[in-house]
């Protein structure tokens, strides 16, 4: 029953009468206050974080741009710039528009103005620990997630990614709580969902990978993060014909010209082509061929090891990732080292002296190498 002239006064009024009838206080004295009072940029940023939320190429540029509209709305709006921080800290992830060097210095940039607008943000620290992580400062990393979960402890996000620095780092189990406390506190998120996946697959829990998933892909068929986990998952259950399918279903929707290619590896996996000849050309994709339309590649840098793996060909899997290992900034070179389905590689001397220069550890070494 209130005027509409001012929505984050309505905002206010709202918030303190709740307050006084919990008897509790917000932000002190006073009820909390919106951080900016421009209508327009607050929208902007709304859009963006759904957006953002999302994933894939398009909904991440098309954030960025909501995100840079807010801060021409409001130069002032510290949460527009942290919006701009976290699409710029893992755009490269979706598409090879940017270079991971070039998307780490823009991040850091409006991670850093945001941090001097208003160091209370909680999307400041999440960036900031995704930095750190790119260069192996694990504990710095895992330090700032924490600090999100601090000032938001609904804040799945800063979950998902101190789980995925936990696991990167060789803590599986650690890893998986984090990760398992971001899906409960966003459910209907596909990358949080897709993550808790890609854990779970590490650890060599492949059907609870897939029930991960399930619903989602019900809901929306062309759920692009859960079809890879998904498709990911099948291959080490047995049932290649699926695995295959769900291959050609993600490749559709982020590089259809690579379809051709994921026919030819599944026939290699099924004993019709040159295996080698195969495997060679999987050996050879850059960090982000995924997402160059002409590149013939639909496969993440995490899946090509256990795929040259499959086709009998495990010494091409370190020369694959030691190239990438220094300047990879996305964790991916860490993901690829945590599969338990690499097999015996995990015993190999090269592939421990490689764990050892990515400073992580080996979940996998004391089980499988035993003997």
């Amino acid at each position: 029953d209130r005027d509409l002239k001012d929505i984050f006064a309505v905002q206010d009024e709202i918030a303190a009468a709740v307050a006084d009838e919990l008897k509790v206080k917000l932000g002190g004295d006073a009820p909390a206050q919106r951080k900016t009072r421009n209508a327009q940029a607050h929208d902007e940023y709304l859009r963006g974080l759904a957006l953002w939320q999302q994933r894939g190429e398009s909904k991440m540029l098309e954030a960025g741009q909501h995100f840079e509209n807010a801060v021409t709305a409001d130069p002032d709006f510290a949460e527009a710039y942290a919006g701009l921080g976290l699409v710029y800290t893992i755009l490269p992830d979706y598409s090879a528009k940017i270079t991971y060097a070039e998307a780490v210095e823009r991040a850091r940039e409006y991670a850093e103005r945001a941090l001097a607008l208003d160091p209370s943000v909680p999307e400041i620290y999440p960036t900031l620990g995704f930095l750190a992580d790119g260069v192996r400062r694990r504990e710095t990393a895992q330090a700032l997630y924490r600090r999100a979960i601090a000032l938001r402890p609904s804040f799945g996000t800063a979950y998902q990614w101190l789980g995925n620095s936990l696991w990167g780092a060789g803590d599986l189990k650690g890893g998986l709580v984090a990760l398992e406390r971001a899906s409960a506190l966003d459910p209907r998120s596909s990358i949080i969902a897709n993550n808790h996946a890609m854990v779970l697959i590490a650890m060599g829990r492949y059907d609870e990978a897939i029930a991960l998933c399930a619903d989602m892909l019900k809901a929306n068929p062309k759920e692009q993060n859960c079809l890879e986990t998904t498709s990911f998952a099948m291959l080490f259950t047995g049932d290649r014909a699926a695995a295959r399918a769900m291959f050609i279903r993600y490749a559709d929707i982020i590089n259809p010209g690579a379809i051709p290619f994921v026919n030819q590896v599944f026939d290699a996996l099924d004993g019709h082509g040159d295996r080698h000849a195969v495997a060679l050309r999987l050996s050879k994709f850059g960090q982000q061929s995924q997402f160059v339309q002409d590149s013939g590649n639909a496969f993440g840098m995490y899946v090509i090891p256990p795929l040259l793996v499959q086709l009998g060909e495990p010494q091409l899997v370190l020369q694959y990732l030691s190239p990438m290992a220094d300047n990879d900034r996305s964790g991916q070179i860490e993901w690829a080292a945590m599969m338990v389905s690499l097999g015996k590689l995990h015993c190999d001397p090269d592939f421990v002296a490689f764990i050892a220069r990515i400073k992580t550890v080996d979940p996998h070494y004391a089980t499988l190498c035993a003997k």
